[in-house]
């Protein structure tokens, strides 16, 4: 397995992301969601990739738990339903029959299972052309605004996520399908807040919230006619 990651994550290096910045380290990342469960026990390598994933500069890899598994003898400390609602969003965008776990979204389009990294990194690899429509800057520290950077339109409706999350932490699972292991989790989601909509014409701008003492990061979200979660266009580190 290590020696899997380890040509995975040299190959996850090597991606081209092409998007515009107004400065250099506001360069826009790929982001790759893992939904994942404290208490599923296929999760743990999932995890462990994402953990790897998290080391590179130009992934933004985050972690949702969901609580459709809490039934089953272990409460994940940092599940939320909405972090469900979300993962619920995709599998009707992509008219899929279930939701499971480990699931990863490269770009909000690509699906992969999360415990197999060459699945993975073969999404990532197929995301690499959708990068570089949508230049995303923060002005002063406290202003974001977005722009297209390509004769193309636009696409809309699109909606600015502020995301916040923990670098890592380690939980000790005393009961369920892990119990008895103590498992890190890396760029763990605490809050997913809407701070603005754009319809892609001209520039857009907004100013950005208090950002608290999280990890935070923007993402640029496409919306379907349904109003599901899309593909992300454009995605910011922020602190």
């Amino acid at each position: 397995m290590r020696a899997i990651l380890g040509a995975a994550m040299a190959f996850a290096v090597t991606l081209n992301i092409t998007a515009g910045a107004a400065v250099a380290k506001e360069q826009s990342v790929v982001v790759v969601e893992l939904f994942t469960s404290q208490g599923c026990s296929s999760c743990p390598p999932a995890d462990d990739l994402l953990t790897e994933m998290a080391k590179h500069d130009n992934l933004l890899p985050l972690a949702y738990h969901v609580d459709y598994w809490d039934y089953i003898g272990w409460k994940d400390t940092f599940a939320r339903p909405e972090f469900t609602d979300r993962q619920e969003g995709y599998r009707l965008a992509a008219r899929a029959r279930y939701k499971y776990t480990p699931q990863v979204i490269v770009g909000g389009v690509s699906h992969a299972v999360g415990n197999r990294p060459m699945e993975v990194f073969d999404a990532l690899d197929k995301h690499r052309a959708l990068m570089g429509q949508v230049m995303l800057s923060v002005v002063n520290g406290t202003e974001l605004r977005a722009q297209s950077v390509t004769h193309k339109s636009a696409p809309a409706p699109m909606v600015a996520l502020l995301v916040q999350f923990k670098p890592m932490e380690v939980v000790k699972i005393t009961r369920g399908e892990n119990a008895g292991k103590e498992i890190g989790y890396a760029n763990i989601v605490t809050s997913l807040t809407a701070i603005g909509s754009w319809d892609g014409e001209g520039e857009f701008a907004v100013n950005l919230p208090d950002l608290g003492t999280d990890a935070a990061a923007i993402v640029l979200q496409s919306m379907t006619s349904e109003g599901y979660p899309g593909a992300v266009q454009a995605a910011l580190r922020l602190q």
